[in-house]
This record gives structure tokens, sequence and C-alpha cells, in this order.
């Protein structure tokens, strides 16, 4: 997921500092969102094009992002939807939402955009969260304490 897409300004990045990590698994694995874009077939980028995607988290709390947007220091187009927040491509009929959203979910997690960190002691990794999506993997026993800080710097120009 990208943390906090539900709201109209997502953090832009975080922190993770590992304090007690369990004595196997609980890796991190993080998606490139731009990779995965690059790999989209020209027919598939031009209909993403001006297409708005629903973030929720409650019925409360919702908002629309662009589902490609160009990152606001690189310029590279980002595929920005995620497995948890995005509900649906809201300037599409449901039954074309319902088959690209999937596709673009499990697009994004591609084994070849991602990187997985094996947490070593005192571990710190810090993130792009307008880029990147993450995955803290549920295959550990025992404790596993990471503290996290969200930060903002530039935000995206259409926000």
């Amino acid at each position: 997921h990208t943390d906090e897409t539900f709201t109209e300004n997502p953090v832009t990045g975080a922190v993770l500092a590992m304090q007690i990590r369990p004595p196997a698994g609980g890796d991190t694995i993080w998606s490139s969102t731009t990779a995965a874009y690059d790999e989209l077939s020209n027919g598939m980028k031009a209909l993403l094009e001006n297409r708005r995607g629903l973030h929720q988290i409650t019925e409360e709390v919702s908002t629309v992002h662009p589902v490609i947007r160009p990152h606001p220091v690189s310029g590279r187009k980002c595929i920005y939807v995620n497995e948890i927040f995005t509900r649906g491509i809201v300037n599409l009929p449901p039954d074309e939402s319902d088959a690209i959203l999937p596709f673009l979910k499990r697009h994004v997690q591609r084994p070849d955009f991602t990187y997985r960190h094996t947490w070593g002691d005192g571990d710190v990794v810090v993130w792009d969260n307008r880029s990147t999506q993450h995955y803290a993997v549920n295959d550990f026993e025992g404790r596993r304490v990471v503290h996290r800080v969200g930060f903002f710097a530039e935000p995206f120009a259409d926000a």
C-alpha cells in the first residue's frame, strides 16, 4: 500500500527504524510504481490518463487522486492506486473499473518492481511515498517493533 492515500495530501515519505526484530522473518517489501508504469502497454497508459481513483478508509473519509501521476521532482509517471485504499476508478463504468483496478494492483506488486528488505538490528529505511508501495511480511513469531515517522516535502502538482 501507499500511506494515507485516503487523505487529500498524503505524507510525502516515511522513515522506518527497526527497534526489535524477530529472530526470523518480518521483512518489508517496497515496490516501484514508476517502474510498474513504465512496463504498462501504450494502450493501457492512454486509457489511464486523466482517470481518477477513489481512495477510501471509511464511508466518511475518502478522496480522489489521479490514477497516473507525475512525480513532482523527477517528472516520471507513477501508478497511484493501492491494494488497501483504492476502491474504484471513478470516471470509468463500474464493470470496467472492476476489471482494470485488480490488474493494476497486481501489476504494481510484480517481483521485478520490488525490493525486499531483511531487517538487521538498528536498520533505518527512508522511502518516497509518492512513487512506492510497501508491505510488511507477516511471517514471523515474537515481537517486531518498528518506529515510523512520516514527513511532507514537495507535494504532487495535481494535489
